[in-house]
């Protein structure tokens, strides 16, 4: 999921899948927008429309998502609605998870040390207000190794 600068939730779905010829395929399903909260079973019935416009709600494999206890549920409420015969554990297996998201928490921690959310939170609000000075000396005050990663 995104917020965009004017506020709205957007989602976005990729497939992974073997096509009828064997061939590994990427699709994006699709960008939508959450209307309402953020809430895991206001965002499964997104995913779950999603699923059934495209006629694949039969066809649901497996989950990559953030690590966040809201995309657990959020899958758990799709593969409980789509196979309600569907044991905890093996929905619980059919969700798994994104290595990228685990470095970048790690990469976080080494580099921002301490504060993580509050140092974000300025950084987004300079960003939104595109103060670009005062960008440079949010991440000047982080030193070097903090202005690579802000590059990267």
């Amino acid at each position: 999921m995104w917020t965009s600068l004017n506020a709205h939730a957007i989602i976005s779905v990729v497939g992974h899948f073997v096509s009828e010829e064997g061939k590994r395929r990427h699709v994006v399903l699709g960008l939508r927008e959450i209307i309402s909260e953020h809430t895991s079973e206001n965002i499964a019935g997104v995913l779950i429309d999603l699923f059934r416009d495209y006629r694949i709600t039969g066809n649901i494999g497996y989950f990559i998502a953030n690590n966040t206890e809201l995309n657990d549920t959020c899958i758990d409420v799709i593969l409980h609605t789509l196979y309600p015969n569907m044991s905890a554990k093996i929905r619980k297996g059919r969700r798994l998870y994104y290595f990228g998201y685990i470095t970048n928490l790690c990469a976080q921690a080494f580099i921002i040390r301490s504060d993580v959310e509050g140092v974000y939170k300025e950084l987004a609000t300079t960003y939104y207000k595109m103060d670009f000075k005062k960008i440079k000396e949010l991440w000047r005050k982080r030193g070097a190794i903090k202005m690579l990663y802000n590059l990267i």
